[in-house]
């Protein structure tokens, strides 16, 4: 699933808003989000999950030939789903 079909579903459910307007509202939904789990250490949605900005330290990978590379640090974002997520999940009939 991509942003276009977040925004294709929302549009599909609500009935009161266009087509563009729900694309609008899902970019700045994203946008909202992405803006504060830069500015927050952890963002929350409730019964959904949280956000979290973690930094990443380099580290020293070793490849087959022996040489030894030295990975940067990086920032990377973790999702922690809900108790409530969860159980909704795992309330799922599995497909197999």
């Amino acid at each position: 699933m991509i942003k276009k079909d977040i925004a294709r579903l929302l549009y599909e459910r609500h009935g009161g808003l266009s087509l563009e307007e729900t694309k609008d509202y899902t970019s700045i939904l994203i946008d909202l989000l992405k803006d504060s789990v830069l500015e927050h250490p952890e963002v929350t949605v409730t019964h959904f999950g949280k956000f979290r900005h973690k930094n990443k330290s380099g580290r020293e990978i070793a490849l087959p030939t022996g040489e030894i590379l030295r990975t940067p640090p990086s920032k990377r974002v973790q999702f922690l789903p809900s108790p409530a997520l969860k159980t909704f999940l795992n309330a799922q009939p599995t497909e197999d």
